[in-house]
Parts: C-alpha cells; sequence; structure tokens
C-alpha cells in the first residue's frame, strides 16, 4: 500500500465516525425499532383479553374465536450468528426472541422463515416473591413476512 492510499484511508477514517450523532431538539427524534430474519420456535400461542360490556356494568363477554377476539399473539424467533471459537473453528449460536404481536399468527409454523419488524420493550417480573426478572420482548408493527426470504447463507470458511 502506497503512501497517498494510506493517508486517505487514515483521512476517510477519521471522517466517518462508526455512529452517527444526531441533533436532539424533540422526543420524537428517538427510535426504537429491529428487523428480525429467523425461524419460527414454536406454534403462536393466543392469550385472549376479557372483553368488556357497557349494559352488564362491565362484567366479562364471552369470546368463541381467536380470530374476532381481542388479545395478544405470543411465540418465538430463532436468529443464528456464527463466530470463530478458541480453537479458530467457526460456530454457530441461537438466539431466541419472545415476539408479540396483536395481530392474527395463526398461520405460523415452527421452523417457517420469517421476517419480524418491530420495537424491543423491556420489562421486569416477581417484584412480590422478592426474585427480580428483567426480560425484553419484540412487539410487532404488521404480520411477519414469510415470502421472498432467501435460503440460509451458509457459514464461513476458515
Amino acid at each position: 500500500m502506497n503512501h497517498l492510499t494510506a493517508q486517505f484511508i487514515r483521512k476517510s477514517a477519521a471522517q466517518a465516525p462508526l455512529c452517527r450523532r444526531f441533533s436532539v431538539t424533540t422526543a420524537s427524534s428517538m427510535y426504537n425499532r429491529v428487523t428480525l430474519v429467523g425461524n419460527v420456535g414454536q406454534l403462536p400461542t393466543f392469550h385472549e383479553f376479557p372483553a368488556r360490556s357497557q349494559e352488564d356494568g362491565g362484567a366479562v363477554s364471552e369470546t368463541s374465536s381467536a380470530s374476532t377476539a381481542t388479545g395478544v399473539w405470543t411465540f418465538s424467533v430463532a436468529t443464528n450468528r456464527s463466530k470463530k471459537s478458541f480453537t479458530g473453528e467457526w460456530v454457530r449460536e441461537t438466539d431466541w426472541h419472545r415476539i408479540k404481536s396483536y395481530r392474527d399468527m395463526s398461520n405460523l409454523t415452527p421452523g417457517q422463515k420469517v421476517l419480524v419488524e418491530g420495537e424491543i420493550r423491556y420489562w421486569r417480573s416477581g417484584e412480590k416473591s422478592g426474585t427480580e426478572i428483567h426480560a425484553n420482548k419484540v412487539v410487532a408493527f404488521n404480520h411477519p413476512a414469510t415470502h421472498q426470504l432467501g435460503d440460509e447463507v451458509p457459514m464461513p470458511e476458515n
């Protein structure tokens, strides 16, 4: 590499930071978005919210079907990443993500490749028992895309 090329690379690196600073003037300029491409881990489950009726003073009314009921769908998505081990071999690691959606997810099947776009939400539980559990989940914006997703990318060679 000649002197001019090295100088150009140093100058470019100095001008292009790894993260960009935004001028923040309003709270609406903050951004929380995640995109996952992975495989469905288990059948989605539907958790129905009790429907309240105005005529009966707020008593719970019965709903027969998940497609017409108000509630939330939950399922998991597995994503893979590759890294080099201490021995120099490529190792695949799987991360599991909890997905929550207010749209009908009954057509998803385990192993199906999906693209999920949403935002990360954090919650904690167990305050009454004394053991605090901190966890996160992804709240999907839309129905996960299941078409036009390519085949799995092979792991890199050494």
